[in-house]
């Protein structure tokens, strides 16, 4: 393979390098639903969850903050302990909260006080460290200012690491008989090294189990998040239907047409939001057209369309030339931009 030295040619290809492989990558702000939303309860209440893997602790404290970062997400009434009465039994509300999640399920529903229970297990967990012993070079200079090895200095080296892997289950109770919705797995992993390493094992242990929680938050609870998306997969014009499957892509319409297909291919955690689509002329700031796309999983197989007018665009904003056709979501300034050209 031959490789050309000339310094044009190289940072021509850099430069063309850097549009395909970084510059379509765009970040979009959703709010990320559930995708048992629509058999979603409002009232839950978390259990015990069991300890599958022996270290003492930790199925708790996954159940404590599980239950703390849903209350705090609001999505949900959570229930605990606290929030049932004096009168109610000690034994019944120790059976409700049970990592017995038959036991759990029918106790709470006979307290009727919750819709659904979130209930799992901690099904690994360790927290180690290991330690090896290495040597560091001492650095030296000669009478003629050289740099040299004058000897080696031994020092213990630390490795520690926590892996925790956890899985929940919602179970709705409040419609006769107990019934799974959604299951949920979650890995939470983080380690320190050095010579002084930053965190001990424990507290490796804490930073995978904030991890598994948000894992578990975002897929029981409605969360904000931002996605990235390839632009040039993802918001593009054409001029009609896609054909097996792939899209007549153009940047080129006539201003005697009165169809321009804009298709827009999102990925499935973007169900339920709306963007919205519109069409100014460049270096206009006022847009000419405006639509907007509710989004649905069953859109991210294929993507879907919205049509706009060149004819009529061109009409209202003097003519053929050059235009952007822009997508927003959840901000005043668009995301995503795309230009065309309508032609005499």
């Amino acid at each position: 393979m031959r490789i050309s030295r000339n310094p044009r040619a190289v940072a021509a290809a850099l430069a063309l390098s850097a549009v395909f492989l970084g510059g379509c990558t765009k970040k979009i702000l959703i709010i990320q639903y559930p995708v048992f939303w629509d058999a979603a309860p409002k009232t839950i209440a978390i259990t015990d969850f069991k300890n599958l893997a022996g270290t003492r602790g930790q199925a708790q404290a996954i159940a404590n903050e599980l239950s703390a970062a849903l209350t705090a997400n609001g999505t949900y009434k959570i229930f605990n302990r606290q929030h049932f009465s004096a009168v109610e039994k000690e034994i019944a509300i120790r059976q409700a909260f049970s990592s017995d999640e038959s036991v759990a399920a029918n106790t709470m529903a006979k307290l009727g006080k919750v819709q659904a229970i979130i209930t799992g297990s901690v099904n690994s967990c360790s927290a180690t460290s290991r330690r090896q012993t290495k040597r560091r070079p001492v650095y030296r200079t000669n009478r003629k200012k050289q740099l040299y090895i004058s000897h080696y200095v031994p020092y213990t080296y630390f490795h520690n690491e926590a892996n925790i892997q956890v899985s929940a289950t919602l179970i709705r109770i409040d419609r006769g008989r107990p019934r799974t919705i959604y299951s949920a797995q979650a890995v939470g992993r983080a380690t320190s090294s050095g010579e002084h390493p930053r965190m001990d094992p424990y507290a490796c242990l804490a930073i995978a189990r904030r991890q598994v929680m948000w894992q578990l938050l975002s897929q029981f609870a409605i969360i904000r998040k931002t996605i990235k998306v390839n632009q040039s997969k993802a918001f593009r014009t054409t001029s009609g239907l896609p054909y097996d499957g792939k899209w007549p892509y153009t940047d080129r319409f006539s201003a005697k047409s009165d169809k321009m297909y804009v298709m827009i291919k999102l990925p499935p955690e973007c169900d339920r939001n709306r963007f919205r689509i519109t069409i100014a002329r460049k270096g206009v700031p006022k847009n000419i057209a405006s639509t907007q796309v509710k989004w649905t999983r069953a859109m991210s197989a294929v993507g879907t369309h919205v049509i706009f007018s060149p004819r009529k665009i061109a009409q209202e904003s003097g003519g053929p030339g050059g235009y952007v056709v822009k997508f927003y979501s959840g901000s005043p300034k668009p995301v995503m931009t795309h230009n065309i050209t309508i032609t005499p």
